[in-house]
């Protein structure tokens, strides 16, 4: 039990609230919780037959029976793969293919889905409504309901009881390997930057086929013995409601939902209780944080990644000349160094790929041993592939992807940099700079702009016009679209291979 922080709150606080499932009305004891993960894990090698270091998949939306099946796959020895349920079917597939599962969860909006992607392959069948997508299926609950105690083992920090896998926007999806050493640390990390309590209640609204519902806070509260409140799917109106009527202290969100938070009138709320709002998953737009603060609501950008944590950095203190445009220091337990392309260390000022090192990074990449050697070098850095800049008093501010970044006239152009300077536009709700051949400058930027809600679209001469005035000359876009909206991935971040298909078309 030492390592199960939910078997420990179980039989430390039993009574408290651990999990409320605001969709499906569910409100779970951590006796309960306990309990029911340890029934599942029992039922998951005894009822189903699945065997230690097998794979369970599920295909389902964000509730509840979610983090039963994560934490009865660690105490059970098997590796948890939640499908991202927004990919098209044959990449669900190809995930499959590579993970080899030997049972597939699925709920009742899913069952046809889990259907399609069961021939060819020996899969056991969990449903957790009444929807069977295939003969001889087996009911969630009814397994749970046949099974007792809990498996016969201990954890260990270096089992792998989940793999993630990513969003694929660079290239085919990698299943990452979370050892439990990676969410307790992570959870530790998490507790000092944010000081976690058991007192916090985090509304967890994020897809939990990512590491960011998972691990940014809903498994870091769980480690502190506080109170998840899940919700299936993001609706603004609704979020500022449950802020206040489930007392939520914390959140975690991407730019574009805080944005649709402030259009639902989250400044004119009175929120009592939250005292830290995490943004993530893309850079956060400059008049966005000044305009949260302005409101007093305390919002906080992060920085992070499946293979490492998510939390690698800590912005505590939230005041100070730090505030806007950093993602803070590097987390308690855990080291960061910025290298040029040679591996040397650059100084302060000086962009370089963040280097991350320390009990929070992954285990590897699932059956890809030589990627996994790319990823994390011989003395235990892991390359993330990011660019960030570190000032003179440690802060460390995210200029851009490294393999966003692109070449024009012979100077190095930061996509999210510029995209910084162009959000501070007065008409512009959002904008995505991506990069062009070009047979003068070698590539070029073309930015897509999203005017604001009742604001006169501003002409591409306009645009360029005010882009001169604060932007080197070889970081103005070449190119401008005006759009309705960009095309957004499954975690809510701009798409920006698709914004740069948008954008090649006359």
């Amino acid at each position: 039990m030492i390592y199960d922080f939910i078997a420990r709150w179980g039989a430390v606080a039993p009574n408290r609230v651990a999990l409320v499932d605001i969709d499906q009305g569910r409100r779970l004891t951590y006796r309960a919780l306990d309990d029911r993960v340890g029934r599942l894990g029992v039922a998951l090698l005894q009822g189903l037959g699945l065997r230690p270091g097998d794979r369970v998949a599920a295909v389902t939306g964000g509730r509840f029976e979610v983090f039963e099946l994560y934490f009865a796959c660690v105490r059970a020895g098997l590796l948890f793969v939640p499908l991202n349920t927004r990919l098209a079917a044959p990449r669900m597939q190809a995930i499959l293919d590579d993970a080899a599962p030997a049972a597939l969860v699925y709920d009742d909006e899913h069952a046809e889905l889990a259907h399609t992607l069961r021939p060819g392959r020996e899969l056991v069948g969990v449903a957790l409504g009444g929807r069977r997508g295939a003969p001889g299926d087996v009911g969630y609950e009814e397994l749970i309901a046949r099974a007792s105690g809990r498996p016969d083992r201990a954890i260990d920090l270096e089992d792998v009881g989940l793999v993630l896998y990513t969003s694929g926007t660079t290239g085919f999806s990698k299943g990452v390997q979370i050892p439990w050493r990676q969410v307790v640390f992570n959870a530790v990390n998490t507790a000092l930057a944010c000081d976690l309590t058991r007192h916090d209640s985090v509304l967890a609204m994020l897809p939990l086929f990512h590491t960011g519902g998972l691990h940014v806070l809903a498994t870091p509260v769980f480690h502190r013995g506080g109170r998840v409140v899940l919700t299936a799917g993001f609706d603004p109106e609704r979020t500022v409601s449950l802020l206040n009527v489930e007392g939520i202290t914390t959140t975690i969100a991407v730019p574009t939902m805080y944005q649709a938070l402030l259009d639902a009138g989250i400044e004119r709320a009175t929120l009592t209780t939250a005292r830290a709002l995490l943004c993530g998953g893309a850079p956060c737009p400059h008049p966005l944080i000044e305009r949260y603060h302005a409101s007093g609501l305390p919002l906080r950008q992060g920085y992070g990644l499946t293979e490492a944590g998510p939390n690698c950095f800590t912005m505590s203190p939230l005041e100070g000349p730090h505030r806007v445009g950093s993602v803070g220091w590097p987390a308690f337990h855990s080291e960061a160094k910025l290298v040029d392309d040679h591996g040397r260390e650059v100084p302060a000022g000086t962009p370089g790929e963040l280097l991350l090192r320390g009990p929070h990074l992954m285990a590897g990449y699932f059956r890809k041993p030589e990627l996994t050697a790319t990823a994390i070098d011989a003395d235990g850095w892991l390359h993330t592939g990011d660019v960030l800049v570190r000032r003179e008093d440690g802060a460390f501010y995210v200029v851009d992807r490294k393999k966003e970044m692109f070449i024009s006239g012979g100077e190095n152009v930061y996509p999210a940099a510029v995209e910084m300077v162009l959000a501070d536009h007065p008409d512009l709700a959002m904008v995505a700079v991506v990069a062009l051949d070009d047979a003068r400058w070698g590539q070029v930027g073309v930015a897509a702009v999203v005017p604001k809600a009742g604001a006169t679209p501003p002409t591409p001469d306009a645009l360029k016009a005010w882009a001169k005035a604060r932007l080197a000359s070889y970081e103005v876009p070449k190119g401008w679209r005006v759009l309705d909206a960009l095309p957004l991935n499954s975690s809510g971040k701009i798409d920006k291979a698709a914004v740069r298909r948008l954008v090649e078309t006359p």
